[in-house]
């Protein structure tokens, strides 16, 4: 029979050894033994921010964009289609022609995009809450460890230069979130998933009311949130600073938060959420008007 891929890996590279020691000490007449030492060697990279001073954490601050970005994508597109549903069953039920009669449908629409939005808010704040908590466990058990992470991650490029770490085997993701600023990511993180949740709830609310078949509006369904997957494949562009992504409105919502972490200048912060929110009460009067002309 033919041997597994997994046997075929650990023979090649017992061969490349074999091959690699045999020319180390008929060749080079170098001990394998010392030359493992030095290729055992690794070099970490600390990089530090000129002005301020402090240490840049790059692993990790790339790690919180990933899951930032992630997690509002998550976020947007599971309460978006809780939107899309429920319009498509007050539509199938006959509910949304009664209430009509004495409700305008953009009153309708804004009910029903407000009250999913605060089921969203205590769901993510639940989530928060509990992380938090399993933060301020891991704190208990290990005080020093945060303390110390916190010292280091104000400290000056003077002093890091003349003085040593006084904690050499700090971990650098302890490290690391202490040096982001959490409660202003957690603020920016609510305020541009309710944004852009306008957006997409808005537009899949517009897709609901338009469609008549669910499975219609499933498929266009990622055609809408397709901006958001475009944010996760050009990552690297955010980190790197590119502001296009993070003043488009369809990207903006995962743009910006993945981008926190490494830092967002005021005005571009500002001018997104500005784009994003006018863009989400467009959407909202998009799915109202669609709707009342579907009611009609």
């Amino acid at each position: 029979d033919e041997p597994p891929l997994a046997v075929q890996s650990a023979v090649d590279a017992q061969l490349h050894t074999l091959l690699r020691n045999a020319i180390l000490e008929d060749v080079y007449h170098l001990e394998p033994s010392v030359y493992h030492s030095v290729e055992a060697a690794h070099i970490r990279l600390h990089t530090q921010d000129a002005v301020s001073g402090r240490e840049s954490f790059v692993v990790v601050k790339n790690v919180v964009a990933i899951a930032l970005a992630a997690l509002m994508l998550i976020a947007l597109t599971l309460f978006g289609i809780q939107v899309m549903r429920a319009v498509q069953e007050e539509r199938q039920n006959r509910v949304a022609e009664v209430l009509a009669t004495s409700v305008r449908p953009v009153w309708l629409i804004g009910g029903k995009v407000t009250a999913i939005a605060l089921a969203a808010v205590v769901q993510l704040l639940l989530w928060g809450v509990l992380t938090a908590a399993a933060i301020a466990l891991v704190q208990a058990a290990a005080p020093d460890l945060f303390d110390a992470a916190r010292h280091e991650a104000t400290q000056s490029i003077s002093y890091s230069l003349s003085q040593p770490l006084n904690h050499p085997a700090l971990p650098d993701t302890v490290r690391g979130l202490a040096a982001i600023d959490l409660p202003l990511l957690v603020l920016m993180f609510l305020v541009s998933f309710l944004l852009g949740y306008m957006l997409y709830g808005g537009l899949l609310a517009a897709l609901a009311a338009r469609l008549d078949s669910e499975a219609d509006a499933l498929q266009w369904t990622l055609l809408v949130c397709s901006p958001l997957l475009l944010v996760a494949l050009l990552l690297s562009l955010i980190v790197r600073g590119s502001p296009l992504l993070i003043l488009l409105p369809p990207t903006a919502p995962a743009a910006l938060v993945a981008s926190l972490p490494f830092g967002v200048g005021v005005p571009l912060a500002v001018a997104s959420l500005a784009l994003l929110a006018l863009c989400g009460v467009a959407a909202l009067l998009l799915a109202a008007r669609v709707y009342r002309r579907r009611l009609v």
